[in-house]
């Protein structure tokens, strides 16, 4: 009996010790996960307090960076932190954990403290995104693996300006991170999306990304997958479906250069009574200087480090300098860009693509105007396309353009065949002036059209471009 006590004591005397120690590790350690994780996702995180006990620790951090349209987006997130070897208490879902580990991180964001910026604004709309959760487990490695959960709603949003109806199922998502943050790969899935207004809607169905992101001498490198089963569109008599869209993007290092290709296709696109499909593009961007990426990327860290304190003009302003004194360096090694195939196929016939630019400033001269920048570059591409094909693009554009004039009476009392018919004659105007303008040129069935560009002379079919 005084053995098998012993051995309680022993095992619970490891059991908080270990859990102890753990605790102390994560927290000297999570500063740097932190700024391995704002490096990745350039931002800026810190940690804003820290409270250990023995078996749990909470945190709670800022993040600020800048979003495409310049303004400071800054969110706050609670960080609960289980201990190993045995991380016991309750989660928030009530469920004990005994599974040996190192820790077990749960993350929300921060109710008492609400976001500002476009983030906060749609918090503000939609407050069950605070439920959201991120679940990561680290193993006694360091490796780890998370899952999160941003849950779904229905509801309708009234603003100043109009009334939206959202029908969103959530987004479920999962990754698998080394130990040394710089290897992360995982899959993200959005069931089902759709919102609406009085002037339409657009709905998206099975969307699933794949990732696998890397770093290798500094760049972030890897694969990224994107499908989805459909995306409709629609807006008074108008509507859009697209079938089957995948998305494809890479980014390698070979030596000192850097090269980037996205490809994307779709099996269907059906707009109006005419469907289009399938229809593919791929475009590489090969030779650019790896060294001067680099660069790039490390002064555009630097802004997210200091966007607190920059208006969104400084930011704006920064990132164009930062881009514009890069760009001597950037096309050193004459980078250029492939256009391998955009094809189309539709009812009436089909139409291809290709070509290539290429960027020549071997003697890495000074680039400080638009016209300097000109005289670097080298073009050269093809197209061809059946004339009942572009007639058929035309009519429809033109439809799509004159549709609100209809609805509104603008038109008078016409119906869909004379509606057809009107969109069809102006397309056929326009294939006529462009072909006497010498934008097109004639084939039989078929419009084909060479283009090519050196020392700032245009060339369309022959014919230099004034």
């Amino acid at each position: 009996m005084k053995k098998v006590i012993f051995i309680l004591i022993l095992l619970g005397g490891l059991t908080v010790g270990g859990s102890y120690q753990v605790g102390k590790v994560i927290e000297a350690e999570l500063p740097t996960i932190l700024t391995r994780v704002a490096e990745l996702g350039q931002m800026q995180i810190s940690i804003t307090s820290y409270k250990r006990d023995i078996f749990r620790s909470s945190v709670r951090s800022e993040i600020v960076l800048a979003s495409i349209s310049g303004s400071r987006e800054q969110i706050f997130l609670k960080h609960e932190i289980w201990h190993g070897p045995f991380p016991f208490g309750q989660r928030s879902n009530g469920a004990w954990q005994f599974k040996p580990l190192s820790a077990l991180v749960e993350t929300t964001i921060d109710q008492d403290n609400p976001p500002s910026g476009l983030i906060g604004k749609l918090l503000e709309l939609c407050p069950e995104l605070y439920q959201s959760i991120e679940v990561t487990r680290f193993d006694f490695a360091g490796n780890g693996a998370a899952r999160f959960d941003v849950p779904g709603f229905k509801k309708t949003l009234d603003t100043a300006e109009n009334s939206f109806h959202i029908d969103w199922q959530g987004i479920t998502g999962n990754a698998a991170i080394d130990k040394s943050m710089r290897d992360i790969k995982g899959e993200v899935l959005i069931p089902y999306a759709k919102i609406s207004n009085q002037q339409g809607f657009i709905a998206l169905e099975e969307s699933r990304t794949n990732y696998k992101i890397y770093e290798e001498r500094g760049l972030l490198l890897g694969q990224v997958t994107a499908d989805a089963t459909s995306i409709e569109t629609g807006s008074g008599r108008n509507r859009t479906v697209l079938k089957d869209l995948q998305f494809r993007n890479a980014a390698k290092l070979n030596d000192d250069l850097a090269s980037y290709s996205i490809a994307l296709g779709i099996e269907s696109l059906q707009t109006g009574s005419a469907t289009y499909g399938p229809a593919g593009l791929e475009v590489d961007f090969v030779s650019l200087d790896a060294k001067a990426i680099l660069g790039v990327q490390r002064k555009l860290q630097t802004i997210q480090s200091e966007v607190k304190e920059l208006t969104e003009q400084e930011i704006a302003n920064r990132v164009f300098k930062i881009y514009a004194e890069a760009l001597p360096d950037l096309m050193k090694k004459t980078p250029e860009i492939k256009l391998n195939y955009l094809n189309l196929t539709g009812p009436d016939g089909e139409f291809w693509s290709k070509g290539n630019i290429l960027f020549e400033n071997r003697l890495n001269k000074p680039i400080g105007d638009i016209n300097s920048f000109l005289g670097t570059i080298r073009a050269k591409g093809e197209s061809q396309i059946s004339k009942a094909l572009l007639k058929s693009v035309l009519a429809q554009t033109i439809k799509g353009q004159i549709s609100p004039a209809r609805t509104a009476g603008q038109l008078g009392d016409i119906n869909d065949d004379q509606f057809n018919a009107m969109a069809a004659g102006a397309a056929a105007e326009q294939l006529a002036n462009m072909e006497t303008g010498g934008l097109l040129v004639a084939m039989g069935d078929k419009y084909h059209v060479d283009f090519t560009y050196k020392n700032r002379q245009a060339v369309l079919n022959g014919k230099p471009l004034q």
